[in-house]
């Protein structure tokens, strides 16, 4: 019998007030409740979301913290060291939840204890536009999961979409440690760790794009670079000082060599893709996915059929 897991949802929030009602309403939609949701207030600003979190302390199914303005990284470390749950969630205040996004996470860590870390696809979508019509999808990410040495290049894995195991995050040290792309370090020394990690082959995450950026601290005097390096030697032979730094922007110069070669092969394939026969067989169908689910989907599956070879029903 699989053991019952507790969760806590952790909301960083900076200046959100426009947003947080339809995250929360997803939350509480869920088909399993979390047991815990924290927002952790980031130094909030404008006016609406002062009086947001001034409603928000009312409600005694929340807890709302406040901190100085430290960035995203600081207040997910801080609210994950208040959670009080087995399993700790990662949200942005401004996205929302598909209504089976926990009890799915929750079932893969209940199944599989050797499971540390969960991460699922999402589709990205504009802000103003309506996530409820699959029309305004204008992205639909899936992570690969560890693929070395790949991940040590490029961010392939969850962000806000993930959860892990509230122990093996404080061994990492949270989210601390890797400057502004806090959600890429996190799975990065949950690989140092050879934690096994799930990338469940579902798009439960709607993340919410806006055109202007949304305003949060970032630290930009991190060197990534230094950090990658000692990743690379601690997930090779844990040992961050393995590779020199030479050492380490070779290895970097032969990885993008390497991806140039696997988009030359890529091109290959587009290529063999659009035949006559295939072009003709890809507009009926695109014409009959465009009005069923919209132009932004089939211009999706349309890139996924060029560069595989498949993508549509």
């Amino acid at each position: 019998m699989k053991k019952k897991l507790t969760s806590s949802a952790i909301i960083p929030f900076f200046n959100a007030g426009k947003f947080i009602d339809e995250t929360l309403n997803s939350l509480r939609a869920q088909t399993r409740k979390f047991d815990e949701i924290i927002i952790v207030n980031d130094g909030s600003s404008d006016e609406l979301s002062l009086k947001k979190l001034k409603i928000l302390r009312k409600d005694k199914n929340l807890i709302v913290v406040d901190q100085k303005n430290q960035g995203v990284a600081q207040a997910l470390t801080n609210g994950m060291k208040l959670a009080k749950s087995d399993i700790v969630f990662e949200i942005d205040a401004d996205d929302v939840l598909l209504s089976e996004y926990v009890e799915k996470f929750m079932d893969v860590f209940e199944k599989n204890p050797e499971v540390k870390g969960v991460t699922c696809g999402y589709k990205a979508f504009f802000d103003g536009k309506d996530y409820r019509n699959d029309k305004n999808f204008h992205e639909f990410y899936m992570p690969l999961g560890y693929r070395a040495p790949d991940m040590f290049f490029y961010n392939c894995v969850g962000g806000q979409n993930s959860a892990f195991r509230k122990k093996q995050a404080e061994n990492v040290n949270y989210y601390l440690d890797f400057g502004g792309a806090q959600d890429w370090g996190i799975w990065l020394k949950f690989a140092t760790k050879k934690y096994k990690q799930v990338v469940i082959d579902e798009y439960l995450y709607l993340y919410r794009v806006h055109k202007n950026g949304f305003s949060q601290r970032i630290e930009r005097d991190h060197d990534f670079d230094e950090a990658l390096r000692k990743m690379m030697g601690l997930f090779y032979g844990n040992n961050e000082n393995k590779y020199s730094k030479q050492e380490y922007l070779e290895k970097k110069q032969a990885f993008f060599e390497l991806r140039k070669e696997r988009m030359k092969k890529r091109n290959k394939t587009v290529k063999s893709n659009l035949n006559l026969r295939k072009i003709s067989q890809l507009s009926i169908q695109a014409i009959y996915n465009a009005k069923r689910e919209g132009l932004s989907t089939t211009l999706m599956r349309i890139k996924n059929y060029v560069i595989h070879g498949k993508g549509f029903k």
